[in-house]
């Protein structure tokens, strides 16, 4: 099995004594980019079909901020961060890049995937080729 088929069989397993709350551990630490996102997904459908809470510490922020409905935020000085995903990645200093081109292009609200930043681009897309590029 591939490691995303293995992951998604531990979470099966673990499912089968019925959890109210799934705590995973860097569940996509091992995984290339593509199987992270099946995992997630995965992860996001159980979430909404079954009405159980994940709780996911993960230290790649960008892999899990567009599945999450609420982050926490421990930067390591001592403080939380608590709320919605764009209300911390506004403050936070560690931003997927897709929300860095967010901040850059002056997007409100912040894009939290790639999927959100494509619906924002036009305009951008617009705005840039109307600019001589040197």
């Amino acid at each position: 099995l591939s490691g995303g088929q293995q992951q998604r069989v531990a979470i099966g397993g673990v499912l089968t004594a019925h959890p109210r709350v799934l705590v995973l551990d860097e569940p996509t630490s091992a995984l290339d980019p593509t199987a992270a996102e099946d995992v997630l997904a995965a992860i996001t459908r159980l979430v909404h079909d079954l009405g159980i809470t994940a709780i996911v510490a993960e230290h790649r922020m960008e892999r899990v901020v567009q599945y999450a409905d609420r982050l926490v935020h421990l930067p390591g000085d001592g403080t939380v961060r608590d709320g919605s995903p764009a209300d911390i990645l506004t403050t936070c200093d560690i931003a997927p890049p897709v929300v860095e081109l967010g901040r850059l292009a002056g997007w409100s609200p912040l894009p939290l995937s790639v999927r959100d930043a494509r619906r924002l681009a036009p305009p951008l897309r617009e705005r840039l080729a109307g600019r001589a590029v040197p």
